[in-house]
């Protein structure tokens, strides 16, 4: 089947949309898309008020706000508008269509079946063939044109929704009205912090404050006035404020440190604060009431300050001072006159201007500094007077230092020397015209002395100058000694009858280039010729100053030695009280005090005549009695009993010498002065005999005169030979040997008497061994029972020191036997027992000395105690310092505040002593350790400016410092003293068992004795009465002496006489003696063998004084008999004997004076206990030397060894040292003069 193709169908022209359709659309798309716009536009406003005034009530409401807060709120409401007004705009921007019109048509017309829009769809299809049959479009056409044309625009786009949204607006409005008739303050507060979130906003019940000058800059030290204006709330425009306060934020370390202080009130709404002084920035707000304001800034800017000012002295030359450097920040100049003074400054930034301004208002001067380095100035300048300076500073910004007042210069001037004449002390004195007055003058300067001079005038004469050598290299200040000749000054004015000296001393200084003079007071001598001669008033007043002083000495120990007594009986029986313990330490001072005015009293005659008994007065002062102090000291400090009784014991011996050596020094004394008194005068009546000597050899004078004369100088010399009995009788060789003889005699009877005297006591002591067993044994145990307390006290320091004391078991034995009367065996056990203790006590000793530190070791201890103590305190008034500062409203943030800088300084120190601890007290290690770390905490707090946790830290490590150095300490006291109690406890107790031994030795002895006594009674018996006989014969032979030497020697005589009937008692008691011993009866014979020995020593003794001197004191008896011999010679005219009379007179005296010498240096004395000693020993060191010991150079000079040994030993090295120096006869003659003189007379000790 064929097919045909089909033919298309004929195109036919489709109709076109008139616009009587599309304009009535248009017509409604224009009204929809106005109330589309209107409607979007009154969403949004209805949207943003309600918006807006949520947040404005919401904000305004609330009292305070947060600024945060604020801003947070505000652009979360921001943020919601503008996405609503994006919204918005983009709804009311967009266009309505005729597409959409019709839509709107077909919706609100539903009558037109859709016509319109179809008519619409089929005129925009493109493609005709989708269009339809053309007669069909056409007729749709035409319908919408008719439906189109009854189209009412406002029936199809309503307007109530628009309508609807415009009447919200309304009551917004209200509502917006209502909340500002109602809430006004708070909307208005609420639309600033909504409108502008980032400022401080006053609520309307807060105050408004204005603050001046709000944020500021200023230079460091200005001054800052903050002011604060007040306007009262807007809802309470009568309110007032009562207080306002400022706190103040200061930046230390990254941290902020607020201080908050009141404001000062300047009228009814304003205050102010006052910042004195600003030293670094600062922010700050205000607060009254219930305002603040909001944070405000002062900016500081530095100040060029001082750091440190380095200064360097240059003395004058004639100072001889080395130049002296000295740092400080106070930069005080203090220096003598004429000193140059090198000035550096260092500033604590660089400066472009540095000058010191020298003097005050006009009389100013200006040093300029120039820089040496990096923020370092220095200058020179000269001090000449005293005055004050400034330092001015100018930095780069051109502000200057401020400082804080004028800085001195002192200048301290060159003082005139100083003189005093000492000696003599009364300013006016009488004198014989031969008298020789020693000077005593002390002289000093600031830097040196150049001469020294003695001002002499007698009567209204002229003033004559005399030089006072004195080395020029000796310190300061200068002590001279010298003695003014009266005859040689007097020489000159030779019959013009003187009646005074005045005298002073000048000193000149070594001053350049003006020197300085100085006079003394100006004293005087009135010359009398019968004025008792000065040397020998000034011995009476030495000899009665040291006299009161020993005596003294002697009852106070006299005193002292029964206090302790006392106490010694009460620590035998049990441990010393408190109050006992406060008597011993008063016992102590006492012993102290009288020790120091014992001294200083035998200080003051150590230069006189009387030198040697001052010497030993003062040796005495500083070793007995010290010792005693020392002693009773640690009685006051002894624990136990025993140590106790020990020391008050030793106390007490030492005490008892103080006081027998007082006794003998007492005796030595007036024997001395007794001596003195004779050999003043023999040398008086020498030098008057030589002058009428020296009359009679020239024959000026009257004969008859010039034997009156001469006899009464001999009645003189007959007087002193009288009063003074060695002077009066002259030696006698054959009385000397016959006594002598006598006392061996009686020496041999007293030691037969003694071995006599020694077995009847043993014999009578034996006669009592039941009685003294019970009493040893008694003694034993109370010591057995004192050994077991101290080892069940010490077992620890015996174990320690591997030592061993004496158990039970050892010391029970030792009663039994001494009950069993077993002396023997017991006095073995019991020595054996004191040397286990003696052991003991030498281990634990040794102990001690091995742990024991030594003596700087705990020197170092106790310093480290004093010095961690003085770092506590010194922490405490670094917090004083710190609160200071505060109140100041200056806190110390910077770490160059003083505060800061002290607190690091401390944490070093700190640092030290912590090391230091450490390394000499292992125990404290941790301590220290922790100490130290505390204070690099504190070091490194004080460097961030942080002052107060600094000193927190720093009172932390001192107090860790402090506990461990003082419990170092109290541990190295306390060890050693336990230990060495121990070792001194158990030696005690070996030496107290030692003495028990010795007595049960002697128990035994005496039982044995008494056996071999009862035994050879009859031997015995017989030797008693040979003994007795023997004493009769030296009886006759003491009488034969007595007889022999009656006319020669009346001394003689006599003692040998008392020594016969001595010895004739002595054999009666021995042949009775004897008789006793016949009977066996011990007690009687002990007795009368003892009162036979005591008729014994009472013999010896009349013999030993009654036996006639020799030496210097018989030399001095005897030149006196010869010059008493030539003076009756003379008496007829012969002024040959005159002269003889003269030399025997001076020869007494050299006699008298060199046995003083003697006894003062190498003569044996008796002492208290018995036996002898060198009198060294007891009187101190010799005054001189006898003429042996005198040197060669001397002996040359012509000086006498009489005037020689009454030299002091400074004054015999300086006669020494001028003898050897050579000069004209004269000048040597001189020198012989001035010593012989000053021989007499009291030399001083600074001589």
């Amino acid at each position: 089947m064929t097919q045909t193709a089909a033919k298309p169908m004929p195109q036919v022209a489709a109709p076109e949309l008139s616009e009587r359709v599309t304009e009535p659309l248009m017509h409604v798309a224009g009204r929809a898309s106005t109330l589309h716009f209107l409607k979007a536009l009154l969403q949004f406003a209805v949207f943003a008020g309600v918006g807006l005034l949520a947040v404005v009530m919401l904000l305004g409401l609330v009292e305070r706000v947060a600024t945060p807060v604020s801003i947070a709120v505000s652009l979360v409401l921001f943020a919601a508008l503008g996405v609503a007004l994006v919204v918005m705009i983009k709804r009311g921007a967009r266009s309505t269509d005729v597409f959409t019109a019709a839509r709107l048509v077909d919706e609100a017309v539903p009558e037109t079946h859709e016509r319109i829009s179809s008519a619409l769809s089929i005129a925009d299809e493109p493609d005709a063939r989708f269009k339809g049959s053309p007669e069909l479009v056409a007729q749709l056409f035409r319908q919408a044109e008719g439906d189109a044309a009854k189209i009412d625009a406002s029936r199809v786009v309503s307007a109530k929704r628009t309508g609807f949204w415009a009447a919200m607006v309304l009551p917004l409005g209200l509502a917006w009205v209502v909340a500002v008739l109602l809430f006004g303050p708070y909307v208005q507060t609420g639309l600033r912090r909504t409108l502008t979130p980032w400022r401080e906003h006053a609520p309307p019940t807060v105050p408004t404050l204005q603050i001046r000058p709000g944020n500021v800059e200023v230079a460091q030290g200005d001054r800052v006035v903050i002011e604060v204006d007040i306007t009262p709330p807007v809802g309470n425009p009568g309110s007032t404020v009562d207080r306002a306060e400022i706190e103040s934020r200061f930046l230390t370390g990254g941290e902020s440190q607020a201080v908050a202080a009141p404001l000062e009130r300047t009228g009814e709404r304003s205050f102010r604060a006052v910042f004195d002084n600003v030293q670094q920035s600062f922010n700050y707000r205000v607060t009254a009431g219930t305002a603040t304001t909001e944070a405000y800034r002062v900016t500081v800017h530095s100040r060029p300050t001082v750091q440190a000012i380095d200064l360097t002295y240059t003395y004058p030359k004639y100072t001889k001072l080395g130049p002296k450097q000295a740092s400080s920040r106070d930069g005080a100049i203090d220096a003598l006159v004429g000193t140059r003074v090198g000035f550096v400054l260092t500033t604590e930034q660089a400066v472009t201007s540095a000058q010191l301004i020298i003097g005050e208002r006009e009389k100013t001067r200006i040093v300029a500094l120039t820089p040496t380095g990096e923020r370092t100035y220095a200058a020179e300048l000269d001090v000449l007077e005293s005055t004050v300076y400034r330092i001015a500073l100018r930095d780069e910004r051109q502000l200057e230092n401020r400082e804080p007042g004028t800085r001195t210069i002192t200048a301290r001037p060159d003082l005139p020397p100083t003189v005093a004449i000492t000696t003599p002390a009364s300013p006016v004195m009488r004198v014989r015209p031969d008298d020789t007055v020693t000077l005593a003058v002390t002289a000093s300067d600031d830097f040196g002395v150049s001469a020294v001079e003695l001002l002499l005038q007698v009567d209204e004469h002229a003033v004559e100058t005399r030089p006072l050598p004195f080395d020029a290299r000796a310190a300061l200040p200068l002590k001279l000694t010298h003695a003014i000749a009266l005859t040689d000054v007097l020489k000159k004015y030779e019959g013009l009858d003187a009646r005074r000296l005045n005298y002073q001393v000048r000193v000149t200084d070594n001053r350049e280039p003006e020197r300085q003079a100085t006079l003394s007071q100006r004293q005087t001598l009135e010359l009398d010729r019968k004025a008792a001669p000065l040397a020998q008033r000034e011995d009476a007043a030495a000899v009665k100053e040291l006299a009161e002083s020993i005596k003294q000495s002697r009852e106070r120990m006299r005193e002292l030695e029964s206090r302790l007594e006392a106490l010694q009986k009460s620590a035998e029986k049990s441990p010393l009280t408190e109050a006992q313990k406060r008597e011993a330490a008063e016992i102590r001072k006492a012993l102290s005090e009288e020790a120091a005015r014992l001294e200083k009293a035998a200080e003051r005659h150590r230069g006189t005549a009387f030198g040697n008994i001052a010497e030993a007065a003062g040796k005495v002062a500083n070793e007995p009695m010290k010792q005693a102090a020392e002693q009773a000291g640690k009685a006051a400090l002894a624990e136990d009993r025993a140590n106790a009784q020990r020391e008050l014991g030793d106390a007490k011996k030492a005490t008892q010498e103080s006081r027998e050596k007082l006794d003998a020094l007492a005796k030595s004394l007036e024997k001395q002065a007794d001596d003195r008194r004779t050999e003043q005068a023999l040398h008086d009546l020498a030098e008057r005999q030589q002058a009428l000597a020296e009359a009679m050899a020239k024959g000026s004078r009257d004969p008859e005169k010039v034997a009156a004369e001469q006899r009464e100088l001999q009645k003189e010399l007959e007087k002193l030979m009288q009063e003074n009995k060695e002077l009066g009788k002259a030696g006698d060789e054959k009385a000397r040997g016959q006594m002598a003889e006598l006392d061996r005699k009686i020496e041999e009877l007293r030691k037969a008497q003694q071995q006599q005297e020694e077995k009847a006591r043993s014999a009578a002591e034996a006669a009592k061994a039941g009685e003294r067993a019970k009493n040893l044994a008694k003694s034993q145990e109370q010591l057995n029972r004192e050994v077991q307390e101290f080892n069940r006290r010490q077992q620890e320091a015996l174990r320690n020191a591997g030592a061993r004391a004496p158990e039970q078991d050892d010391l029970e034995p030792i009663v039994k036997d001494l009950q069993n009367k077993d002396f023997s065996k017991a006095a073995g056990q019991q020595e054996k027992q004191s040397e286990a203790l003696n052991q003991a006590g030498k281990k634990m000793q040794e102990q001690a000395a091995r742990n024991a530190p030594d003596a700087k070791a705990a020197e170092r201890a106790s310093q480290n105690a004093k010095d961690a103590a003085q770092l506590d305190q010194q922490a405490t008034a670094l917090k004083e310092q710190i609160d200071e500062a505060k109140k100041q409203l200056a806190p110390p943030t910077r770490p160059s505040d003083p505060a800061n800088q002290k607190a690091s300084e401390l944490a070093e120190q700190v640092k030290q002593e912590s090391k230091e601890l450490s390394q000499q007290s292992p125990a404290q290690k941790n301590a220290a350790e922790n100490a130290s770390r505390a204070a690099e905490e504190a070091k490194r707090l004080a460097q961030q400016g942080k002052a107060d946790e600094a000193q927190k830290k720093l009172a932390e490590a001192t107090g860790q410092l402090k506990k461990a150095a003082d419990e170092a300490q109290a541990a190295t006291k306390k060890g050693q003293n336990a230990q060495e109690a121990a070792a001194e406890e158990a030696k005690s107790l070996a030496q107290r068992q030692q003495q028990l031994a010795e007595q049960t030795r002697k128990a035994a002895q005496s039982t044995t004795d008494a056996q071999t006594t009862k035994d050879q009674a009859q031997q015995i018996q017989q030797q008693q009465k040979e003994l007795a006989q023997r004493m009769s014969q030296a009886a006759q032979q003491a009488r034969q002496t007595a007889k022999e030497n009656a006319g020669t020697s009346p001394e003689a005589a006599k003692g040998a006489e008392q020594a016969a009937q001595a010895l004739e008692r002595a054999a009666r008691e021995q042949s009775q003696a004897a008789s006793a011993t016949g009977q066996h009866d011990q007690q009687q014979t002990a007795q009368r063998q003892s009162q036979s020995g005591q008729a014994l020593s009472q013999a010896s003794e009349a013999v030993r004084e009654a036996t006639p001197s020799s030496g210097n004191a018989d030399s001095a008896a005897q030149a006196a008999q010869n010059a008493h011999e030539a003076q009756s010679k003379s008496a007829k005219g012969d002024a040959q004997a005159a002269r003889q009379a003269a030399e025997q007179l001076q020869q007494a005296s050299r006699a008298i004076a060199q046995r003083g010498t003697a006894a003062g240096s190498g003569s044996q004395q008796p002492t208290a206990r018995g036996g002898s000693e060198p009198a060294g020993a007891a009187l101190g060191p010799a005054q001189g030397g006898a003429e042996a010991s005198m040197p060669s150079s001397v002996k040359d000079l012509g000086i006498a060894p009489s005037d020689w040994a009454r030299l002091p030993p400074r004054v015999q090295s300086e006669l020494e040292n001028a003898a050897k120096q050579s000069g004209p006869p004269a000048y040597r003659e001189q020198i012989k003069n001035y010593y012989t003189r000053i021989s007499r007379l009291k030399p001083d000790e600074g001589q």
